[in-house]
Order: structure tokens, then sequence, then C-alpha cells
């Protein structure tokens, strides 16, 4: 599996997202992907997002007000996750309290990127949603965008990307191939990608 990066949603194509919207030609949602929670967090006395999942919030709020189109939020708590709240639940309480900004749909009970699609399209089907934008990491669209088009396969619902973390540096320096923690967890996110691509999940 060659792991593609597609590029970052552009301003033209966010104002006809949102022409559509207004115009009501058709009913779009964007729907943000977990990425993990700490459950135990003493300094909000509650549980918090990691940060990819609060930086995958924080776009997709930022693109709803721009398009005038809802967000939603699809994550439980992982197959390797601590038992507790959902990521879902505590994306809510985020978008709530700190950004203002609640969200339409929330979908608390995947545990995977194949649920989150599943689970999701189910919700949205319901709701009349023709159209779905996904935001979750460059790295992980890929196989997002595989699990989207399984599940809505023969709804008639369309799937696009809104990925965040895609610049990529050609300029690098000689420090950027000595081993870091930079490094190593960008390693890490591609070989979670390979297994869950292979998985199927």
């Amino acid at each position: 599996m060659l792991v593609v990066v597609p590029q970052a949603m552009t301003e033209t194509r966010i104002a006809e997202l949102e022409r559509e919207a207004q115009s009501g030609a058709r009913r779009t949602a964007l729907i943000v992907l977990g990425s993990g929670i700490q459950q135990n967090a003493p300094e909000y006395r509650d549980s918090k997002l990691s940060g990819v999942s609060l930086e995958r919030l924080r776009y997709g709020i930022w693109l709803s007000r721009k398009m005038a189109t809802p967000v939603g939020f699809s994550g439980g708590v992982g197959w390797a996750g601590e038992p507790g709240k959902s990521e879902a639940e505590t994306a809510q309480r985020v978008a709530t309290e700190e950004f203002l900004y609640p969200l339409k749909w929330v979908e608390p009970a995947s545990r995977d990127t194949l649920e989150n699609a599943a689970n999701t399209t189910a919700l949205l089907h319901k709701s009349g949603i023709q159209h779905i934008v996904v935001v979750t990491s460059g790295l992980h669209m890929q196989r997002s965008l595989r699990a989207f088009a399984r599940a809505t396969k023969g709804t008639g619902m369309t799937v696009e990307p809104a990925p965040i973390d895609t610049a990529m540096r050609v300029d690098k320096s000689i420090y950027d191939w000595i081993p870091s923690p930079h490094g190593y967890g960008t390693v890490y996110v591609l070989l979670r990608e390979w297994l869950g691509w292979l998985a199927g999940a």
C-alpha cells in the first residue's frame, strides 16, 4: 500500500459547497473522525481529546462556519482504548464549551475507521444527507475514503475529503534524517495506516 496524502480543500471548493448549502441544492454534512482520547485529564477534571483529534475538530468547525454546513463527530473508544467516555461525547463537550459551536451529529460507538464509516453513514442517511465531507489527517484519509466508499455503496451518497496536515516539506535539512520523536511518530502513524489497510479496518 502506497499512502497518498490528498491536497487540502481549496478556497474555491469551500465557496462552492457554501453556495450549495445556501441554495439547498444538496444536503451536505461535515464529519470529523476521532483519533484518540485521554480518559483522565486532571487539569480538566474530565476526559480530553488527543492533540490530533482536537486539531481535526477545530478544522471541522472552521469549515462548518465557512461553508454554512452542519458538522458531526465520529468516535467511540478504540479497540485498545481505556474504558470510559467516547471521543464523540468528549468532542461534543469541547465543541460546545470551548468553541461555542455544538455538533449536529455525535456517533459514539465506533472502534475503528470501518465502524466510523458504517455507523456515521447510517446516521446521516436517516437525516437525508446526500454528500459527506470527511475531516481527518492526510495520512489517514486514504483508508477513511475506502471505508466510506464501502459504507455508502448503494445509498446514492457521495464522499469528499477535507484533510488536515497535508503540507509536505521538500527543503529537508540533514537534521530531518536523524532519529527524533517527530520521526518516530510519523513512522508509527504510517505503520498503523499500513496495518489498518491490510486488516480492512
